[in-house]
């Protein structure tokens, strides 16, 4: 029999429950919606472009995420975590879910490797982009597949759930997958993001500074000679285009990082550390919000594209400070416990005995 305490910590994991459910539904639609937009704007407007390429790319791998992540997600959620499926369906699905999250990472690497190539060494060779693109998917595919070997359908009250058979082993297993997990995922790209922007910026105010500077010795020298002599400031190294496709990269760049790096950081603490009551709520949270970059990126792609009039104005004013130089010159496993399942997929189950039925 259940106490007041058990019947209120039961509704409270219902409620939770509920909450997540809609959360789940609302960003599959948004993504859905917007990634499908995106793939028939540069469908419709393929010019065989690179960045037409890599776009398409992110937004293939952003469908991944809603169709395999979030929609298998809201299935096992609205059947209360009872999975029916089997066990290789339960392994299947463990590493598709993953899939579509590390492929929407790699897409963004392979983006940034490509903006720095073009602003950095704009004179060396094209980087072969579909074959990029093409092994951004096969390291998918190979960093998600260990999924299918720490997942397994478990009998677990009276019910089969697929779960994550780590916490029969000693701590460390947890503590080393957790590592692989927010490594693969986020480290790796946070850091190569972090790289190849860097070295963008460091170009962009090096080149602009020289700019700058033979301006300014060009007016000295015209004005000595001519009293009218006026120096054209439009000249710049980068076109009107590429600073657009720069700060739309950036923006994406920066959503990744926001949304992400909150969770694994948490989700760090708490395979290394204790875990309360409040961090199950955090991460629960947080690991809806590390999804929500997929949700995020076709919505960025679609304003720095408009046509509409009043989104190009709010564009231009909402430019990043970093780069407002050059263009003036131009012109993702929540941690799972007691009522919670496991939308990241990395961390894994956590089952008490006061709420044996919250999975």
């Amino acid at each position: 029999n259940l106490t007041f305490n058990d019947s209120k910590e039961s509704e409270r994991l219902q409620y939770n429950r509920r909450s997540r459910l809609i959360s789940l539904v609302v960003l599959f639609v948004m993504s859905m919606v917007g990634n499908l937009l995106v793939t028939l704007k540069i469908v419709l407007n393929w010019r065989n472009r690179r960045v037409d390429v890599l776009f398409l790319n992110l937004a293939a791998a952003d469908l991944c995420v809603a169709l395999m992540t979030l929609l298998s997600q809201i299935i096992w959620e609205g059947f209360q975590d009872v999975w029916l499926a089997g066990d290789v369906t339960c392994r299947l699905v463990k590493v598709a879910q993953i899939f579509g999250l590390v492929a929407s990472s790699n897409m963004i690497v392979v983006v940034a490797l490509e903006r720095q190539r073009a602003i950095v060494s704009p004179l060396h060779l094209p980087l072969p982009i579909r074959k990029l693109c093409v092994f951004a998917w096969g390291c998918a595919l190979l960093l998600s597949s260990p999924q299918a070997f720490v997942f397994k359908v478990t009998q677990l009250n009276s019910t089969k759930q697929c779960l994550n058979t780590l916490m029969e082993l000693p701590k460390w297993h947890f503590q080393v997958y957790i590592i692989y997990g927010a490594v693969v995922v986020f480290f790796i790209p946070f850091c190569i993001l972090c790289f190849t922007y860097s070295r963008i910026l460091w170009t962009i105010w090096s080149k602009e500074s020289q700019t700058r500077a033979d301006s300014n010795l060009g007016k000295t020298l015209g004005r000595a000679s001519n009293p009218d002599f006026s120096l054209n400031p439009t000249n710049s190294f980068l076109p009107k285009a590429k600073v657009k496709t720069l700060k739309m990269t950036l923006v994406i760049i920066l959503c990744f990082i926001v949304c992400g790096l909150p969770y694994f950081v948490i989700e760090m603490k708490c395979a290394f550390g204790s875990f309360s009551e409040l961090d199950e709520e955090v991460t629960a949270v947080l690991g809806i919000f590390v999804v929500s970059n997929s949700v995020v990126n076709p919505f960025v792609y679609l304003f720095f594209n408009s046509k509409y009039t009043c989104l190009q104005k709010l564009e231009r004013t909402a430019c990043c400070s970093c780069i407002k130089g050059s263009k003036e010159s131009s012109g993702r496993s929540t941690v799972v416990s007691s009522g919670r399942t496991d939308l990241f997929s990395f961390s894994s189950e956590r089952v008490t005995a006061t709420t044996p039925n919250a999975e």
